[in-house]
């Protein structure tokens, strides 16, 4: 029989890897977590609210999150898929999200792409869509509040806002949507001050 193990009570997850649906039990919730690859091994359940939804934490996104009279922290018990071995054919390389700049929002937006749940999934979309540039912004304590892509160049020098940060897409772009260099980057003597009197022999 199925007993839930809280290792979090009356908290949320410090960060939330994934909402994956709307399973009414804490025990669905927590087969569902098992076959997502983006998961940690915890989640967090409102048994009163399920309509809040089943949400999994990162792997190290589980302890020290948000106090909440209605959230519980759970410990995955469902057993997880095998992953391919080093001789499988068919092997997936881990993603790992590549962070251009945390606690920080992008200098300009291009496109609210959706509701993505995942970093890893709003980068691919954000690949896939011309409209934006090389970097995208995402809440991973809010996935609610939607993928968001910036422009070729407005990926630096955006508003600081701890619930944001800012992630270089890792799925392949065309050149034309990064950013152009300025000239100073490319040469960093250019600027600089020439001294006009005689040079030396």
């Amino acid at each position: 029989q199925y007993r839930p193990i809280i290792v979090e009570k009356h908290h949320e997850c410090l960060e939330q890897a994934l909402d994956v649906g709307g399973p009414p039990t804490v025990k669905e919730c927590d087969a569902l977590v098992a076959e997502e690859p983006d998961c940690g091994g915890f989640f967090m359940f409102a048994p009163e609210h399920p309509d809040w939804k089943c949400r999994c934490c990162t792997e190290e996104g589980a302890e020290g999150g948000p106090k909440s009279d209605q959230w519980n922290v759970y410990k995955v018990q469902a057993p997880r898929p095998a992953e391919p071995g080093a001789g499988d054919e068919v092997s997936k390389e881990k993603y790992k999200p590549a962070v251009h700049a945390r606690k920080q929002e992008c200098d300009e937006q291009a496109l609210d792409v959706g509701f993505i749940p995942s970093i890893a999934k709003c980068d691919a979309v954000v690949a896939a869509e011309p409209k934006c540039g090389a970097h995208f912004m995402f809440s991973k304590r809010h996935p609610d509040w939607h993928c968001r892509c910036c422009t070729p160049a407005g990926a630096d020098d955006g508003p600081a806002n701890p619930q944001w940060d800012v992630y270089a897409v890792q799925a392949p772009v065309p050149d034309s949507r990064k950013a152009a260099l300025s000239p100073a980057a490319l040469d960093p003597t250019i600027g600089l001050p020439v001294d006009r009197g005689p040079r030396p022999e």
